[in-house]
């Protein structure tokens, strides 16, 4: 009986995890596409916008990225990203072998 429990609790964990990941994703995924259309006038504007996605991060990471420059209608120099977002498998992978896990601890000594 316990262990059909915790079988259906690390199955229930598993897949928030998973759930979780797929949602961080779509999110993520919209934020960078709107990124990739976007022009920026300096290529220290474009490094922080990708730094500051980096850090909303929790189970992706960016891998591949440029900063291309080119000229604008205007004849002006822009830059624009071009990423990939990729999962972070190590993460995933630590999150995935700690679902269901804990720790009992207590503040009672042994009297001996």
């Amino acid at each position: 009986m316990a262990i059909s429990r915790k079988c259906r609790e690390k199955k229930a964990d598993l897949k928030k995890l998973m759930q979780s990941i797929q949602e961080e994703f779509l999110k993520i995924s919209r934020q960078v596409g709107r990124l990739v259309k976007e022009e920026f006038e300096q290529r220290s504007l474009a490094e922080l916008k990708i730094k500051e996605l980096a850090a909303k991060l929790k189970y992706h990471k960016i891998s591949d990225l440029e900063i291309t420059e080119r000229l604008n209608k205007g004849q002006t120099v822009v830059y624009l990203l071009l990423d990939k977002l990729i999962e972070n498998q190590e993460l995933i992978t630590e999150y995935h072998n700690s679902c269901c896990r804990f720790i009992l601890a207590t503040n009672i000594l042994e009297t001996t």
